[in-house]
């Protein structure tokens, strides 16, 4: 994803996804010194309401697909890009699914929130994959 939209690290991106269902904007933040973040934040466009707001966080978007009826948003943590992981947003259900990841991809596979839950799990998890 970086390679594509990224040139220019002052840029703000969005985009839409399941006709226009889900807005996600990727804006940058820098942790170091030219060191770049792109933060995910994505919106329900048809309640309003932001599912998932990561902006001056850790957490690197690096793709978004549509997959199944579903948006699939893979991130990884700054500083360690090795561990990544993939939210599921499910629009029938309402819930986000962690699908996959190298996180103890075990313990993580097929765990479901509401969006409300989400931004506080993962809080929880990057701390332990700091310590």
């Amino acid at each position: 994803m970086h390679d594509n939209y990224f040139d220019d690290p002052i840029m703000l991106t969005e985009q839409f996804f399941l006709q226009g269902r889900f807005k996600l904007e990727t804006i940058p933040h820098e942790m170091r010194m030219s060191h770049w973040v792109y933060a995910p934040r994505l919106t329900d466009t048809q309640s309003g309401q932001v599912l998932l707001d990561l902006i001056g966080q850790c957490w690197d978007c690096q793709f978004a697909i549509e997959r199944d009826n579903t948006l699939c948003l893979t991130l990884d943590g700054y500083p360690d890009r090795a561990n990544w992981l993939e939210l599921a947003f499910l629009p029938e259900t309402g819930r986000v699914q962690l699908k996959v990841g190298n996180i103890n991809a075990k313990a993580l596979t097929a765990q479901a929130f509401l969006p409300q839950e989400l931004a506080s799990y993962l809080d929880t998890l990057r701390a332990k994959l700091l310590s």
